[in-house]
C-alpha cells in the first residue's frame, strides 16, 4: 500500500528543517520484510516513509519492531522503531552469516536508522 501523508509538525519546537516545519510531501509504504510460506508463524512487517525534499534527493526513514518473526498476523502488533535489537550469532547463525552479512555491506551499523540527516531540510 502506497498513500500520501502529511507530518504536522508541532508548533514552535525549535527545529529545523521536517522536524521543525512539517511536511506534505511524504509517501509511506507498509510492507512485510520476508518471504511468506506455508509455514510462516506470522509477519516481520516494517514501514518506510519517503520525505520529498526541495531541490536534493528525497530523505527515506525506515522502521520496524524486529528483524525477526512476530509471531502474530497482526501488522501493528509490535512498536515500530529505527533501531532494533541485534541477531544473536549463537542463536541466529544463518541471520548473522545472511540478513546482517548484507546489511554491513550498506551500513556500518545496520540495526540502526539515522535520521538526523533526512529532517535537516524542507
Amino acid at each position: 500500500m502506497v498513500a500520501k501523508v502529511k507530518y504536522v509538525a508541532e508548533p514552535n519546537n525549535g527545529l529545523s528543517g521536517i522536524l521543525g516545519f512539517g511536511s506534505d510531501t511524504a509517501l509511506p509504504r507498509f510492507s512485510e520484510s520476508m518471504y511468506l510460506h506455508e509455514e510462516s508463524a506470522g509477519l516481520t512487517p516494517s514501514v518506510a516513509v519517503k520525505f520529498l525534499r526541495d531541490g536534493m534527493k528525497s530523505a527515506n526513514i525506515l522502521a520496524q519492531p524486529s528483524f525477526k518473526n512476530s509471531g502474530s498476523w497482526n501488522f501493528m502488533k509490535e512498536p515500530f522503531k529505527t533501531r532494533v535489537e541485534m541477531f544473536d550469532p549463537d542463536v541466529d547463525k544463518i541471520e548473522v552469516a545472511t540478513i546482517e552479512r548484507k546489511l554491513l555491506g550498506g551500513a556500518n551499523n545496520p540495526y540502526s536508522i539515522a535520521v538526523r540527516e533526512s529532517f535537516e531540510y524542507t
